[in-house]
This record gives structure tokens, C-alpha cells and sequence, in this order.
């Protein structure tokens, strides 16, 4: 993996393409949000990212760090997610992504806590 792949891979996100954001990765991927349980399999992750982006009217990612190790890499940085409401909060981010051979990626997790957006603090 290369880390001047990341902005168009969050991109993706932020654009809230779902199709997009699925061709990073393969066929038989896993995906964890946070605390939630991992979902496996391309077309479990796309129904699931697909239900996420549309709890949002906007998403928008900073990248501030990327560490790199081999096929792994940490991506730091903040989240600001706008609601249908028009609210935003901005949560810090860590990222863990594992790639395949032909630099898809295998393994994604998000580690965040999302408390807040259900008014926790």
C-alpha cells in the first residue's frame, strides 16, 4: 500500500460512494466499525456501508498521520459527520487496514468511538 493511495480512498468515503469505496477492496474482506462485530464478504460490507453513509447527509475526513509497515498501514486523523439535521461533530479516527498481494485491501478497521453522535460524551 501507498499512502498517497489514502486521499482517494477517503474520498471515496466522504463522497459516500459505496461502489467506490468497494473497489478498494476484495472479495472476501472483512470491516469493523468501531465496537460493532466485523461483517465479511464484499456484498455484506457494501450493504453495510451503505446503510452507514446514509445515516448522514456528510462525511468529511482529515488525514493528519499514515504509518506503514509492509501490507499494513495506520491511518490517523478526524471525522467530521454531518447529520440529516444539519448538526456536525467531529470525532478523532484510527484507521487499520490490511492489504492483499495486489494492494486491495483484505482487512479494514475503523477504531473510533462513536458515543457522541448518540449524545453520549
Amino acid at each position: 500500500m501507498s499512502s498517497n493511495r489514502f486521499p482517494a480512498l477517503f474520498a471515496a468515503v466522504d463522497a459516500r460512494d459505496v461502489d467506490a469505496f468497494c473497489a478498494w477492496l476484495t472479495p472476501d474482506c472483512s470491516f469493523r466499525y468501531g465496537s460493532r462485530e466485523p461483517v465479511h464478504g464484499l456484498d455484506a460490507v457494501a450493504e453495510t456501508v451503505a446503510a452507514f453513509f446514509a445515516s448522514f447527509a456528510g462525511l468529511a475526513h482529515r488525514i493528519d498521520e499514515v504509518t506503514e509497515d509492509g501490507d499494513r498501514a495506520a491511518i490517523e486523523g478526524t471525522v467530521t459527520y454531518t447529520g440529516h439535521d444539519g448538526r456536525e461533530l467531529t470525532l478523532p479516527f484510527c484507521n487499520v487496514l490490511r492489504s492483499a498481494p495486489d494492494g486491495r485491501i483484505r482487512d479494514y478497521r475503523i477504531y473510533i468511538d462513536p458515543s457522541p453522535m448518540a449524545g453520549g460524551s
